[in-house]
């Protein structure tokens, strides 16, 4: 899953203003309330951003505490940053 799955405009459109190619990832599911729905297996997601060459991964608040047991060759390797909501979800993925 990648920033398309959050806002499948974004990343078009930033490419064509000229956002750098830099592998960013922002996973999860708001649904129409504007809530955030929970991740599953959050660590399976970082393993794989991490195996892609992502830099930065942005995930729900509500996955940090499963990321403990994330082994510390692989977090160290990835920025995970963390949104509460669908616009902190999207100020993040457009400073990255």
């Amino acid at each position: 899953m990648a920033l398309q799955k959050i806002f499948p405009f974004l990343v078009s459109d930033l490419k064509r203003v000229g956002w750098p190619d830099a592998p960013s990832y922002a996973v999860g599911e708001i649904n129409l309330g504007g809530s955030i729905e929970p991740i599953h297996n959050p660590v399976s997601i970082a393993e794989i951003a991490v195996e892609k060459g992502a830099s930065v991964l942005l995930m729900p608040v509500t996955s940090r505490r499963q990321l403990f047991d994330l082994p510390d060759d692989l977090a160290i390797k990835i920025d995970i940053q963390f949104y509460s909501d669908a616009r902190d979800a999207l100020l993040k993925a457009i400073v990255e």
